[in-house]
């Protein structure tokens, strides 16, 4: 009950008086004192072969949850074979381990009722597992099994290839999709491991030895953190992990060296035709870099221009006063050299350069004037640190952020400079950094629809 109210609270604070006839709380509820935050105790364990492993004991439910971040993207695949790091990670899923057939993994996984997931981003594999606390030893012994110990089936190699070739046909028929991803290949250059996604060749070319090497180079327990949580204490944990690692070769991690992203601000147009009613539109250009110290106010000032649902300068403008849009939002995400600040919005084919147009306006606006009213600010501020309370409002997720906060060269206590930082932000740091990480001249522009705006 008390978590329902407090999604109650958020979605009220979020929406604003846009509702027609209801008198907003949003006045009151903005004079309210900010929660206090105090994230639990969690602690670090360091374990051989350079495995770190954070833990939050919790047992209010009799259910264990752990979680693996294994420094293994698509920033790690050799560019004629792009799409390795995911088929590798899909094949540790489906393919069976050295002693227990694909089929036979999938039965005891139903068995013991446990769910398993593993997903692949540019910097990272996670493979997630979660269990009943009963089944534990069992379903952990498993679990390690498959992450290190793959048998690769070739069978069910063939079966994910044609998954990841479907897919890419799906992807291609989504607008959506297909602008999110030619907008990031434009902004960074195809042949840029932050911009390269595969293909139907590149897949076509990854064979069974190119998965076993990549697992025997990536999957090593000095490039995995572990988040573990929930109903698990401490020396089972430790006990099973260093079981696992002493029968594990040891390899030295192999930094990765990749090519400076080129900080260049220039304007480029991408038109997709498709007989579409609709445009999708991606609308911006490269960001800042993850520990860039101007982050907090670049944070902040995204929230104004359109980083919250409901209360923002784009959603006010084109989706609430004009009707030109269903929903509109932009994101300033930080990245290991530069991240990407994009735009996205949709809106019927007739009125497509009308709103790339009003994107425009509002940036430059953002950048010339600087105009950002106290209410703004104050608003953006305490809607990122209510934001930020959802980082631990569940075990998993609270060791899961502290696991993060090592990935990415963050102390342990950065919780705290996150929101020192966050409170720390003024208007003229606002407009600070809206001068210098905003390029209205600088845009990229991908539109996934009809070029001409009309509807045949």
């Amino acid at each position: 009950m008390k978590r329902y109210l407090l999604m109650t609270l958020i979605i009220l604070i979020f929406a604003g008086p846009s509702y027609a006839g209801v008198s907003s709380p949003l006045p009151a509820l903005e004079k309210t004192p900010l929660p206090s935050v105090e994230p639990p105790n969690i602690r670090a364990i360091n374990l051989p072969q350079g495995l770190t492993c954070y833990l939050l004991i919790d047992r209010e439910l009799p259910i264990a949850e752990i979680t693996f971040l294994i420094r293994a993207g698509g920033i790690n695949d050799p560019f004629p074979k792009r799409g390795l790091a995911a088929m590798t990670a899909e094949l540790v899923l489906q393919g069976g381990t050295t002693s227990l057939s694909p089929d036979e993994v999938e039965r005891q996984l139903d068995a013991l009722g446990a769910r398993l997931t593993v997903d692949v981003s540019r910097e990272m594999t996670v493979a997630n597992f979660k269990i009943l606390s009963s089944k534990l030893d069992e379903g952990l012994h498993l679990f390690l099994d498959m992450l290190f110990s793959p048998r690769f089936s070739p069978d069910r190699l063939l079966v994910v290839q044609k998954k990841f070739l479907e897919s890419l046909k799906r992807e291609e028929d989504d607008p959506e999709t297909l602008a999110d991803t030619r907008f990031v290949q434009l902004v960074y250059g195809k042949e840029s491991p932050w911009g390269w996604r595969a293909d139907r060749h590149s897949l076509k070319r990854i064979t069974r030895a190119d998965m076993v090497a990549f697992h025997q180079r990536h999957f090593i327990p000095a490039n995995m953190i572990v988040a573990a949580s929930g109903d698990v204490t401490r020396k089972h944990l430790v006990d099973a992990l260093t079981s696992w690692i002493s029968k594990v070769s040891v390899v030295d991690p192999h930094p990765l060296t990749l090519p400076k992203v080129d900080l260049q601000f220039r304007e480029q147009e991408q038109w997709i035709e498709r007989p579409l009613t609709q445009s999708a539109i991606r609308l911006g250009h490269l960001g800042i870099a993850r520990h860039n110290p101007d982050k907090f106010a670049v944070m902040v000032m995204n929230d104004i221009l359109g980083g919250l649902p409901f209360k923002s300068r784009l959603m006010e403008d084109i989706r609430t006063e004009r009707g030109l849009a269903y929903g509109i939002s932009s994101d300033f995400t930080p990245g290991r050299d530069a991240g990407l600040f994009v735009v996205r919005v949709s809106t019927k084919s007739q009125s497509t350069r009308e709103v790339i147009d009003l994107v425009r306006s509002h940036l430059r606006r953002l950048v010339e004037t600087g105009d950002v009213t106290p209410e703004e600010l104050a608003f953006a501020k305490r809607a990122e640190l209510n934001r930020f309370i959802f980082s631990f409002d569940r075990p998993s997720k609270a060791v899961t952020q502290q696991a993060l906060f090592h990935f990415y060269g963050y102390p342990d206590d950065y919780w705290e400079t996150y929101r020192q930082g966050i409170q720390a932000v003024t208007i003229d740091d606002i407009r600070r950094v809206a001068r210098t990480y905003i390029h209205p001249e600088g845009l990229s522009l991908v539109v996934v629809g009809k070029r001409n705006g009309q509807d045949d």
